[in-house]
């Protein structure tokens, strides 16, 4: 047997979730203004418990006096944040700029330059390095 939900007002200071269009939201009243909030979150029992950890943070916050009436502090923002971390790199990847076709002619020529004559490193690679500028 089926436990029945009870349909209508909420008592005080209590948080509902609602399913919004198939997306989880934060409904409570406080000081005699009605809020919602938008959680972004699909309505699978995952996501439902992650929102209803919000639910009870946001009743100890009203309840203990801490409650953050701009709502930054139970925004979607800062939900997602405890469900998966954002990663921020310490250090940012170099990236490395190949280098030209002079610098590469010219460590052609020196790693060659043992097993060549003076002079057809005088006349070809010259000629080469000519056409390269």
């Amino acid at each position: 047997m089926k436990a029945k939900v009870a349909q209508g007002k909420a008592c005080k200071g209590t948080v509902q979730i609602k399913n919004s269009n198939g997306c989880l939201q934060l409904v409570f009243s406080y000081a005699g203004k009605r809020h919602y909030i938008s959680t972004g979150f699909t309505d699978i029992p995952t996501n439902r418990k992650v929102v209803e950890m919000r639910a009870r943070q946001i009743e100890l916050d009203i309840l203990s006096g801490h409650f953050d009436p701009t709502l930054a502090k139970y925004k979607p923002e800062s939900l997602h944040s405890t469900v998966t971390p954002i990663f921020t790199p310490i250090n940012k990847p170099k990236i490395e700029t190949s280098p030209s076709l002079v610098e590469l002619w010219e460590k052609y020529t020196d790693f060659k330059r043992p097993s060549l004559s003076p002079s057809t490193i005088a006349k070809d690679f010259t000629n080469v390095s000519r056409c390269i500028d």
